[in-house]
């Protein structure tokens, strides 16, 4: 029933081209731990994440997303037209170059649809984040329940609050590094392929 939103495929296929080094440890430290050192030095600090914080990130994000969309199109465009001008063209040099700009068009899309799904998780577990912080923990029956198996009979809401909290901002910072990874791969992709345009041409 929910195969259709399924995005293992994507997530797998994106990671793939970001990923910093083709070793289980490296990966792992680079794109996990690594964020979430970043993101205790911030907590050691103080450093948290308010509402003016996240709207200004969703904004950019929503930004990005909407300009990458269009980078789809226009690189798909392309590849287009320089298949039908090289149709005629048999020759080593141009099927070498087609073939280059067809990697880069695949590589490409799948960057730029890998980074609107990682978007999409991280404005989720940021509007988590503002809605666990403005509930009233005390007010939710489901907690209540569960305090009456607890022997002290006595939770301190704040606290597991706090933790969650905690929790959801980490896990934001995770996808939200992962993201900038994606964005400036695409940025050294499109240059690399810019300036293999202009040497070809």
């Amino acid at each position: 029933m929910f195969s259709k939103f399924n995005l293992i495929e994507l997530l797998k296929d994106g990671f793939s081209e970001i990923r910093v080094s083709p070793k289980i440890f490296y990966t792992i430290f680079w794109h996990l731990f690594f964020p979430i050192m970043l993101s205790i030095i911030f907590l050691l600090f103080s450093v948290t994440i308010d509402n003016d914080i996240i709207s200004n990130i969703i904004s950019a994000i929503s930004i990005f997303s909407g300009l990458l969309f269009s980078v789809i199109f226009v690189v798909t465009e392309n590849y287009s037209k320089r298949k039908n001008q090289m149709s005629r063209n048999q020759s080593d040099e141009a099927q070498s170059y087609l073939k280059r700009y067809k990697d880069f068009t695949e590589q490409i899309t799948t960057l730029i649809l890998f980074s609107v799904a990682i978007a999409i998780i991280s404005i989720v577990f940021l509007l988590l984040y503002i809605f666990l912080m403005k509930a009233n923990l005390q007010g939710l029956q489901v907690v209540k329940e569960v305090k009456e198996f607890i022997e002290t009979g006595d939770i301190d809401y704040s606290k597991v609050k706090s933790i969650v909290l905690l929790f959801l901002q980490t896990l934001s910072f995770i996808f939200l590094y992962n993201y900038l990874l994606t964005i400036i791969t695409l940025v050294k992709e499109v240059y690399a392929m810019v300036f293999d345009d202009i040497n070809y041409d």
